[in-house]
């Protein structure tokens, strides 16, 4: 997918939060380094991790900035790296999942060629031991978007009190907010399934994707007395957009 970086393309912080991900990061960090955009930013939280994967961040020396906290969650990494990224696009990846080439080129060209716009979102496709599963699909995930830096100043960051659909939480804030999204035709993550995914428990997945659903009815309806749409104009999407969150995807303690 290969797509010419503009020369007018602000930088990019890439935010890689990680627990005990050793069998994973390091192909999540060479999709990174694949990327055919300069000067990226690259952080990796490790969330108290008690396997090796301090040391395979740290093999890529000054390239990637190492941050470690004790283990409080996949919201809270994510929320420290953000919070160290100094460029002004951000886009988070999961330590299990992986980008196709070329995908932030893609997500960077869309987003300066639509200066109204606040986020950019692309293809997702789901994979199993390698294998792909079914079609890419449109959908509202962290790691398929690049997100201005200056959504995040206003809608905050993602919270930390929730263990499931942190993503999705998030994305309905900055609706509500009157975030402006737009979807690129790009294949630009690749989402592996595998047995430490927490997702992989769809019953507490769906309850907690619900329940963000509620809050969000329930701000929209606290904010006039009736339930508030959200911003006009703000989803610029395909038919059958899902906002099913693939955050908390590794395994937390």
């Amino acid at each position: 997918m290969p797509c010419a970086v503009r020369a007018d393309a602000p930088p990019i912080s890439v935010v890689i939060p990680v627990f005990n991900g050793e069998r994973f990061l390091q192909e999540a960090l060479d999709s990174v380094f694949a990327q055919d955009v300069p000067g990226l930013e690259i952080l990796v939280v490790d969330d108290g991790s008690t396997d090796g994967t301090e040391a395979i961040a740290r093999r890529y020396g000054a390239r990637v900035s190492c941050i470690r906290q004790e283990n409080r969650g996949q919201a809270s990494a994510t929320n420290v790296g953000i919070r160290r990224a100094r460029a002004p696009l951000v886009s988070v990846l999961d330590a299990d999942d992986v980008w196709e080439p070329g995908a932030l080129a893609a997500l960077q060209r869309d987003i300066v060629s639509a200066p109204d716009a606040d986020i950019v979102s692309g293809l997702t496709r789901r994979s199993r031991d390698g294998r792909p599963l079914g079609d890419p699909f449109p959908g509202l995930f962290f790691g398929s978007s690049l997100i201005r830096r200056s959504m995040f100043e206003r809608v905050g960051l993602q919270d930390e009190r929730l263990r499931f659909s942190e993503d999705a939480d998030w994305f309905l804030r900055a609706f509500e907010a009157g975030a402006r999204a737009r979807f690129c035709p790009a294949l630009v993550l690749h989402y592996r399934e595998h047995a430490a995914n927490v997702t992989t428990d769809k019953a507490s997945t769906l309850r907690g994707y619900a329940a963000v659903l509620k809050r969000s009815l329930d701000r929209r309806r606290s904010a006039t007395g009736g339930l508030a749409p959200l911003h006009p104009g703000a989803l610029q999407v395909p038919a059958g957009i899902s906002l099913v969150s693939s955050a908390g995807d590794h395994d937390q303690s």
